[in-house]
């Protein structure tokens, strides 16, 4: 059976906590804070921060929850293209 990495959203608003990002903030301020900083996306990868920020809208977030919606949102979409789903 093949092992599911599922830790990535925690892992992700970890490296958010560290970028030291707090609401309400712009997407611009968020890939600012996010300087080198390395999300584990998968049991030995990784994605620069601010990669997976610019693949998130909208421009603004409101709170943590728009944010955290709007990261969910782009890696939903992000795994239904490696799937081919909008080919």
């Amino acid at each position: 059976m093949k092992r599911n990495f599922t830790a990535e959203p925690h892992f992700m608003m970890k490296a958010v906590s560290k970028a030291g990002i707090i609401f309400p903030v712009s997407k611009a301020e968020c890939i600012e804070k996010a300087g080198d900083i390395q999300v584990k996306v998968d049991f030995d990868t990784y994605e620069p921060l601010a990669f997976i920020l610019e693949r998130m809208a909208p421009e603004f977030f409101e709170n943590a929850s728009h944010f955290y919606n709007a990261y969910m949102s782009a890696q939903t979409e992000r795994l239904a293209r490696s799937y081919g789903y909008y080919d």
